[in-house]
C-alpha cells in the first residue's frame, strides 16, 4: 500500500493550476500542501518535542477549537484582547473556525491521511489550520489576496514545510509583476516569521485572553504592517494566465 506521506507531484500540481485559476478556492490549499510535504508532520512533531512550549503543548493539548467556536466568550473577554480581536476579524470577513478547517479538508482522502499520524502529530496538524485566522489577527495581515501570501509566507518560513514553499511559489513569482508596490510587504513576512518565535507551539487558547500588544511583544512579531489591501482583478488575470 503506498505511503500517505509519498510526495505526489501530479496531484499537487493540478491542485495548485486550480487555485491559480480560482484564490478563492481554499479547498486547493490542503491538497498542494499534502501533495508535497513528505514527512513533515512528523518532523514538526519532533521539533515541537525537542522545545519547552510544544512539550507542554503536547502534553495538555487544549481544546482550541472549542474556545474559537464560543463567540459569547469571545466577546466577554477585554476589548483589546487576542480574543476579541480573533471575534472582530472573523465576523469583518464572515468566516468561522470549522470553515477553514473544512476547507483545508481533502474531501475522501482526509480520515485515511490522519489514520498515518500519531495522536501528537494529528494534534499539531489540526493546530496549525486552527491558528491560521490568528496568525493573521496577530501578524496584521488581512484576508486580501497579498495579505493572505503574506501570513502563508510568514508561516512557511516557520513551519518550513516544503509543500507550503510549493503553493507558494506562483504568487511570489506573480506578486512582483502584477502588484510591485505590495511585493515588499510579502517577503518581509517571510523575514517577520524568521524573527519571531515559533507560533505554532504557543498555547493560543490562554494567549486568547491577553492583550493583543502584549501577545505581539511576547512573540517577538512587532507591530503590524501597513498596507493597501489588495483585490485587483488584474492581479487575478495574471494568476488565471499563468495557470492556463
Amino acid at each position: 500500500m503506498a505511503s500517505p506521506f509519498r510526495i505526489r507531484p501530479g496531484e499537487g500540481l493540478r491542485a495548485l493550476r486550480r487555485s491559480m485559476r480560482d484564490p478563492d478556492d481554499t479547498g486547493q490549499v490542503g491538497v498542494v500542501v499534502r501533495a508535497f510535504q513528505g514527512k513533515s508532520p512528523q518532523r514538526i512533531a519532533r521539533r515541537a518535542r525537542r522545545t519547552r512550549e510544544g512539550r507542554r503543548l503536547l502534553r495538555e493539548k487544549p481544546d482550541l477549537l472549542a474556545a474559537l467556536r464560543n463567540r459569547e466568550w469571545l466577546a466577554s473577554l477585554p476589548e483589546k484582547s487576542l480574543g476579541r480581536a480573533y471575534l472582530d476579524f472573523v465576523v469583518r470577513y464572515k468566516i468561522s473556525a470549522d470553515g477553514l478547517m473544512d476547507a483545508l479538508a481533502e474531501p475522501g482522502a482526509r480520515s485515511d491521511y490522519e489514520r498515518h499520524l500519531s495522536e501528537d502529530e494529528l494534534f499539531l496538524n489540526q493546530w496549525a489550520g486552527l491558528t491560521h485566522d490568528l496568525f493573521h489577527v496577530v501578524t496584521g495581515y488581512e484576508t486580501d489576496l497579498i495579505g493572505e501570501v503574506a501570513v502563508l509566507n510568514f508561516t512557511l518560513a516557520q513551519s518550513r514545510n516544503p509543500g507550503l514553499g510549493v503553493l507558494l511559489i506562483p504568487p511570489n513569482v506573480l506578486t512582483p509583476i502584477f502588484a510591485p508596490r505590495h511585493a515588499a510587504i510579502i517577503w518581509k513576512a517571510a523575514l517577520r516569521g524568521l524573527r519571531a518565535r515559533w507560533f505554532l507551539v504557543q498555547n493560543w487558547v490562554e494567549l486568547l485572553e491577553e492583550p493583543l500588544e502584549e501577545v505581539r511583544r511576547k512573540l517577538g512579531v512587532g507591530p503590524p504592517p501597513g498596507y493597501d489591501q489588495f483585490f485587483s482583478p488584474k492581479f487575478r488575470r495574471g494568476f488565471e494566465s499563468a495557470a492556463s
